[in-house]
């Protein structure tokens, strides 16, 4: 029976923004140096790529388990080891290429190995199984026709721009044109008396607030990402950010970055259960998150239909957030791996100095 190992891994540049590491992105192939049969199966050598997911090692593009399982050596397989080779192509925040030099990897069954306790090696381990699948090797074949002509490339870049030529000797001066008749002048009408200059309010004094702040030049302060778990949730959470005077919080974290939500029955809070056609996802929302206004982002299936919204209550509205699902029931296909968009908006309240939840 085949076994497997499990390989994970971190991957974050030397850079540090804002008091948080930057995460690499990119993919890490993992090509087998064999292929390797057992007593039922001839297992061939293809290349098991995994992605960097906010730097962490993942099966999918969009997240997925986190880590990969590649087949390893063991009990009745043939050859008793091999290894291996492992070469990544790796972008910084700004999307330039970070260098990573390839190297082979040699695994165990069941065992679980961080690429950042075990280092690569330079050359491959275990056995090159290929003689017996390959003959002997032919003569060289005689040299076929030539084939057609292939299409022209790409258009090279611009050659460096030349020097500028001389200046030429000016051509004679065009006789002017008639001019027109000018237009009789209108009465000029009386000025108003000005009114006194009024206060702003509202959202113009927050809006007037927030651009002192933003014009000051000062760094702005960053909570980094907090995750708060929701009773009503049955996987996922909901995530707090906190950067300068702008909020951010997300609902996400379960299966691909999504969220599932419970059943009733399955809601020990009973201040969180339905209330008309809404779930509370939190019943209050932290300090420094809080908002003046409402703010809405949409929810999703996978596939793209719509499953309602997220709301963001102001402070006189009740001051949580809710899942909206509108004439919807609380089927699993209406509950299951939805996805969410992100609530952003500027600040109400000041910068938090105690922070909720847990780092994430």
């Amino acid at each position: 029976m085949a076994k497997y190992a499990h390989i994970t891994g971190r991957f974050k540049t030397h850079q540090q923004k804002y008091g948080t590491q930057v995460p690499a992105t990119g993919t890490v192939t993992f090509t087998p140096t064999s292929y390797a049969t057992d007593q039922e199966t001839v297992y061939v050598p293809g290349a098991r790529t995994a992605y960097l997911v906010d730097g962490v090692l993942r099966e999918e593009p969009h997240g997925g388990a986190e880590g990969v399982l590649l087949l390893a050596p063991g009990e009745g397989m043939e050859p008793s080891t091999w290894a291996y080779k492992v070469t990544a192509s790796l972008r910084d925040e700004r999307g330039n290429p970070v260098p990573f030099p390839p190297g082979f990897l040699e695994v165990a069954a069941d065992e679980t190995i961080d690429l950042a306790h075990r280092g690569l090696t330079h050359a491959p381990t275990g056995e090159l199984h290929w003689t017996n699948i390959l003959g002997e090797q032919g003569k060289r074949g005689e040299q076929g026709p030539k084939g057609d002509k292939g299409d022209p490339g790409e258009r090279g870049e611009p050659g460096p721009k030349g020097d500028r030529g001389e200046r030429g000797e000016p051509g004679p001066k065009g006789d002017p044109g008639e001019r027109g008749e000018p237009g009789p002048k209108g009465d000029r009408g009386e000025r108003g008396e000005p009114g006194p200059k009024g206060d702003p309010g509202g959202l113009d004094a927050e809006a007037t607030a927030l651009v002192q702040r933003l014009a000051s030049g000062a760094a702005p302060r960053d909570t980094g990402w907090r995750r708060v778990e929701s009773p009503a949730l049955a996987a996922g959470a909901l995530f707090y950010r906190r950067v300068g005077d702008w909020c951010i919080i997300a609902a996400r974290g379960g299966q691909w970055d999504t969220i599932t939500v419970h059943d009733l029955p399955n809601i020990t809070d009973a201040t969180y259960r339905d209330v008309g056609t809404k779930i509370r996802l939190t019943v209050t929302t932290p300090q420094g998150w809080q908002s003046n206004q409402p703010v809405i982002a949409p929810v999703v299936t996978d596939d793209g239909e719509s499953r309602g919204v997220l709301i963001l209550h102001a402070q006189s509205d009740g001051n949580r957030i809710t899942w909206r699902r509108g004439n919807l029931d609380l089927s699993p296909e209406n509950r299951t791996n939805l996805r969410c968009g992100l609530l952003i908006y500027p600040a109400t309240d000041p910068f938090p100095t105690t922070l909720p939840g847990t780092p994430a």
